[in-house]
């Protein structure tokens, strides 16, 4: 799957598309107001790809389009990011103004860790958020025969520690503790919820989940509930003051089926 997945982030990106990108920053082309569509689209249209392979079979439910929904706020936030960060690097530390070879150079790295090293591990995140979503739905639907879950690690060597602390955590379908403890819980995590009817439930008690550790906070969130791959609580979304009105509309980045409003300057 990584293979398969760093094989396709290497054929979305060319390095005219880099070079053009680094050459527009640099000359004052592209801004933080002024956002590159090009890799906000690919970037979109790549983590979507990875909500439909997790979602299964795609629809037209409302779930489904939300999820789309929130992979391309997403990508528009990690688009402002990625050229704020860009942008930064354009002086050196006296102020004079950077060549654009030496800004080119930074600007690689961060191109690389945006749009290569980041971008696998979101791809993998919108795979694993959009099956959970998925099941969710499912999940509803049974809850009637199949009223308790149960959370289960892989239970191998790579579990983190503060994940074998869930394992085998039961509880009521409607239990809140499914609001955020719902898997994935951090990058990478192959945790799963399985259902259980009530006879074969032996749930947790609240002493015990009272004391489970915090879910990270751009992870404690049910997909299925929110509608949501990626929570707001992302650093993606750490904007300046100034830019709050610009966040919320998008950064001036559309989205299918919506127009973004665009505030004044």
């Amino acid at each position: 799957m990584a293979d398969t997945t760093d094989t396709a982030i290497d054929n979305l990106w060319s390095n005219e598309l880099a070079d053009n990108l680094f050459l527009d920053i640099h000359g004052g082309q592209i801004t933080p107001h002024k956002l590159p569509k090009n890799v906000y689209t690919k970037t979109a249209k790549f983590l979507n790809e990875g909500v439909k392979a997790g979602f299964g079979k795609v629809d037209d439910s409302i779930l489904y389009n939300e999820l789309k929904v929130s992979v391309f706020r997403f990508s528009a936030a990690k688009t402002y990011q990625q050229v704020v960060d860009m942008q930064g690097t354009l002086t050196n530390d006296d102020g004079t103004r950077k060549t654009f070879a030496e800004f080119k150079k930074e600007a690689e790295v961060i191109f690389d860790q945006y749009n290569k090293n980041w971008l696998a591990t979101e791809h993998q995140a919108a795979i694993r958020q959009s099956q959970a979503a998925n099941k969710w739905r499912d999940i509803e639907r049974s809850k009637s025969i199949l009223p308790f879950l149960q959370f289960q690690t892989v239970n191998d060597d790579r579990v983190r520690p503060e994940h074998e602390e869930f394992d085998n955590l039961t509880a009521p379908v409607d239990d809140p503790i499914w609001n955020t403890a719902t898997p994935p819980l951090d990058w990478n995590c192959r945790c799963i919820l399985i259902q259980l009817e009530e006879d074969e439930a032996n749930p947790t008690p609240q002493s015990d989940i009272d004391e489970l550790p915090d879910v990270p906070e751009d992870f404690a969130f049910n997909p299925g509930k929110e509608h949501i791959i990626f929570s707001e609580d992302h650093p993606y979304y750490d904007v300046a003051p100034r830019d709050q009105e610009w966040k919320n509309n998008n950064f001036g980045l559309d989205i299918p089926g919506e127009k973004p409003q665009t505030p004044e300057q």
